[in-house]
């Protein structure tokens, strides 16, 4: 098992924010690092989704890897499906998955990026210009640019 740790080793367990207690530059911080631990904490689990449906094949499971998914983050079907699908995806995208490593991409963007990469009739093409759809995905917040 994993713990996870805030930014000076404090288990976020017991990380007890009192929000009407921050100032704004204090709350907008707390913001920021939040938002920094759950873009990290989605792309180890698009990983770690893909590697167990990697497995899905050769593992007698009773459940395949979108259902239990699915079932243990109480999630709807069509949600956990869409996210195992990217991470299975991006084990076959080496660069994409380089980029959300080192923060160039968020998993949002690695969900659409992913998709257009697999998409009938125009998936190669993305794929063979992905590198400059990382930069300009980096260069923007609007995700919305990149609708598939």
């Amino acid at each position: 098992m994993f713990e996870l740790v805030d930014s000076d080793g404090a288990s976020t367990d017991e990380l007890n924010i009192e929000a009407g207690s921050l100032d704004d530059d204090a709350l907008d911080a707390c913001i920021t690092d939040l938002i920094a631990v759950e873009q990290r904490t989605r792309g180890h689990l698009l990983r770690l989704l893909g590697e167990r449906a990697a497995r899905d094949k050769s593992v007698r499971r009773p459940l395949a890897t979108p259902a239990w998914y699915a079932h243990v983050a109480v999630a709807f079907t069509v949600a956990a499906r869409r996210r195992v699908e990217t991470g299975v995806r991006l084990r076959d995208l080496p660069v994409l998955d380089a980029a959300l490593s080192a923060g160039r991409v968020n998993a949002d963007h690695v969900r659409l990026l992913a998709g257009a990469c697999f998409a009938p009739r125009v998936g190669a093409k993305v794929r063979d210009l992905l590198e400059l759809l990382i930069t300009l995905a980096e260069s923007t917040t609007n995700i919305e640019y990149f609708r598939a």
